[in-house]
């Protein structure tokens, strides 16, 4: 509500927004997330699964969006307690968010709920009313740069929110970009390409991650 936003906006909020498909979700997702929660500049960190990629045109998905969900759940409850972040699956009431001046997890299903394609700008200035964080932030993938334009109303992104950039690859990143260095270099695609080949079917232990609690 109304005197929930002017409250937020009296805190210094740095919201940062982790979006994907996680289909499936791995070590490499893991390693962004921990990054993110231990990161200075982020206080609040949702994650947000969507429902399909509005980019990419997959016929048949390779984890339902009820799996893709379970195994995020249990890795950001793995990394909260590892990280001393505090854990949410539904959203918290902006008057809680530094209650405990602690990290706040967030994941989210307010794209997979549509259940149709969504784009980022949508989620960002949903999330930025709701909340009316001093910064926020929108954290992608190096691989993901080469596609940044083909984005929907991506000038109304940079407009409300800053880009972090997950390093992967060696792949340059541009100085305007704010970077957060991950050395895991796995990606979904190439486990769905792998999974297909061995044709062993999916195992969530080969997704989920080796947190130590």
């Amino acid at each position: 509500d109304f005197n929930a936003r002017l409250w937020a906006m009296s805190v210094d909020l740095n919201l940062a927004i982790f979006g994907g498909s996680f289909n499936p979700p791995h070590k490499g997702h893991c390693a962004i997330i921990k990054s993110a929660i231990e990161c200075d500049l982020i206080d609040f960190l949702i994650i947000l699964p969507n429902f399909k990629n509005p980019l990419k045109h997959e016929s048949t998905p390779f984890l339902s969006d009820e799996l893709r969900f379970e195994i995020l759940e249990s890795m950001a409850q793995k990394i909260a307690k590892s990280t001393n972040a505090i854990f949410y699956k539904n959203p918290p009431n902006p008057h809680n968010l530094t209650q405990n001046h602690k990290k706040i997890i967030l994941l989210s299903n307010f794209e997979i709920a549509q259940k149709k394609p969504s784009f980022a700008i949508q989620s960002i200035l949903y999330f930025k009313e709701i909340y009316a964080p001093k910064n926020l932030y929108f954290i992608i993938g190096a691989d993901i740069l080469g596609e940044l334009e083909k984005w929907h109303k991506i000038g109304e992104i940079h407009q409300n929110a800053r880009f972090i950039v997950a390093t992967r690859d060696n792949i340059p990143i541009p100085s305007e970009f704010l970077q957060l260095k991950v050395s895991e270099n796995i990606s979904s695609s190439a486990i769905r390409k792998s999974t297909i080949q061995s044709k062993n079917g999916t195992n969530l232990a080969d997704f989920n991650t080796n947190i130590t609690e």
